[in-house]
């Protein structure tokens, strides 16, 4: 899809939006990060009030066609900036939690902690009409993929550091008011954010200016096949990314007892292993497409949780052995859930025509929003359930994470029913992968078309002639029609040992 901004406007926009995005990177992991978990945890609160409090992430997005009833009379950009300034102002009620648990009034300090993170959700619910609309015109063109995996990897860097400084921050058991502390830099990030995100130019909206109505939205959608069978395997990819990445804070707390610095820290390698899947993807998606690396992040995700179900109880007083796993765990399950939320978006807006990515994207998120929500707050009470029938909490987690693997098999099992778009088969993707041959010839196919001069781009079709491989055929051909004579030699001839 071609973007309505000139090559210029389009590089400026994106300086903004990345500003914007780093910005906002850091007031998530100060505001509602895994620190709002720990600071619940730290309060005394019981599994079914976490899951309620993470539930509240997705229940926003049922805001959506508020924001769109708002977009009819003002800007969308508009929109955007005002809800993220509010969410983060609301936040403030969460700082001032610790004094109110100091004076002895703990019920009221997770009050005001659920009512801050509800108040930051329902804005940013209001506020997300703008993300499709935004991502779509600033990822418009032929490194679509690539650029909305550099948002993702901006999000796990700033998130990796956020995670590390939390982690120095509380390190064992320090007084609740540092909580205070954090949170307070989260509003005045969040704060910056909201006045960044106006320099991104108005996205364009539909012609008539209205778009459809939330029924026939969802009508239009079930009559597509494809669409249909990817919201319901997005579903359940999203309530099992939920529930675990969610949980899994609960899980080294009240299973392993570690501290709330220590839980920070596996933060940090979940922040590592979100940035390494954005790394791959970006290096991959537009030469795989986003189809098998979705499943290859799902599959990913689905090996990281079984451990869990056959770690053995005596190796939980085993503290070397217990960090090891646990930094394995948030390592490897944000590389796959985060990494397959990541490239389900870049699918879902190849898959809808630019004149609906407004009126999908309610859809997008409603069925994001409603797994998620549904997910986490049924993963609580069942939780605590089964505590209060005096199942222990090693043996509780192994009963939710067994159910979440079961959920992820059957997203994984629907995988064929998923349109191409032009991606390779998960089987060729897979090849593709493990293959040094295919992944050095893409790598190449980057500095080709990267070459800053007539020699440059000559030494690396000699090379790709040397490192033959069918993916590089696209990128050949079209060197093949360049006016330079050698470089259109090098071009076949480097075609011609990709066809042997």
């Amino acid at each position: 899809m071609a973007s309505g901004l000139s090559p210029y406007r389009l590089s400026k926009a994106r300086e903004a939006y990345n500003y914007f995005n780093v910005f906002n990177a850091v007031s998530w992991n100060l505001l509602v990060g895994i620190i709002i978990t720990l600071f619940a945890l730290r309060l005394g609160a019981a599994s079914t009030y976490i899951g309620l409090l993470s539930s509240f992430f997705y229940i926003a997005l049922f805001l959506l066609p508020l924001g769109k009833m708002l977009a009819r009379r003002f800007s969308i950009i508009g929109i955007f900036s005002f809800t993220w300034v509010m969410r983060s102002i609301c936040m403030a009620l969460a700082v001032v939690a610790p004094f109110v648990d100091y004076a002895g009034y703990r019920n009221t300090a997770l009050f005001l902690v659920m009512l801050g993170v509800l108040l930051f959700h329902l804005f940013r619910g209001i506020g997300m009409i703008g993300n499709n609309p935004v991502l779509s015109q600033l990822a418009a063109g032929p490194d679509r993929g690539s650029y909305m995996t550099q948002i993702q990897i901006i999000n796990s860097v700033i998130g990796m550091f956020g995670s590390f400084v939390i982690a120095m921050a509380l390190g064992t058991e320090p007084p609740i008011f540092v909580f205070s502390i954090l949170l307070t830099f989260g509003v005045i990030t969040g704060v910056i954010s909201g006045y960044v995100i106006k320099k991104v130019p108005e996205p364009p909206i539909e012609k008539d200016g209205r778009g459809m109505k939330l029924s026939g939205i969802f009508k239009d959608a079930m009559k597509q096949d494809h669409l249909r069978h990817f919201m319901l395997i997005l579903f359940f990819v999203i309530m099992v990314s939920g529930v675990t990445r969610t949980f899994v804070v609960v899980y080294a707390r009240e299973v392993f007892g570690h501290s709330d610095g220590l839980i920070s820290l596996y933060s940090v390698f979940g922040s590592m292993g979100y940035l390494f899947a954005g790394l791959i993807v970006k290096f991959l998606v537009d030469r795989l497409g986003a189809k098998p690396l979705f499943l290859v992040c799902v599959i990913i995700g689905i090996v990281s949780i079984i451990p869990v179900i056959f770690f053995p109880r005596a190796a939980v007083e085993n503290m070397t052995g217990a960090i090891l796993f646990l930094v394995f765990l948030f390592f490897m399950l944000n590389f796959g859930f985060l990494g397959s939320e990541g490239i389900a978006q870049t699918y879902f807006l190849a898959l809808i025509p630019a004149e609906k990515i407004l009126d999908m994207g309610i859809l997008y998120f409603f069925i994001f929003g409603a797994a998620g929500a549904g997910g986490s707050f049924i993963a609580g009470l069942l939780l605590d359930f089964l505590i209060f029938i005096g199942v222990s909490p090693f043996f509780s987690f192994k009963i939710l994470f067994s159910v979440m693997i079961v959920l992820a098999v059957i997203a994984l099992a629907m995988q064929k029913k998923m349109k191409s778009l032009g991606s390779l088969p998960l089987k060729d993707a897979l090849e593709v992968i493990v293959s040094f041959r295919d992944l050095r010839a893409i790598s190449l196919l980057d500095k080709l078309n990267k070459a800053q001069d007539s020699y440059e781009e000559e030494l690396v079709l000699t090379e790709l002639h040397n490192t033959p491989s069918h993916l590089a055929i696209g990128g050949l051909l079209e060197r093949a029609r360049s006016p330079r004579l050698s470089a259109r030699l090098e071009a076949i001839r480097a075609l011609e040992k990709c066809r042997t």
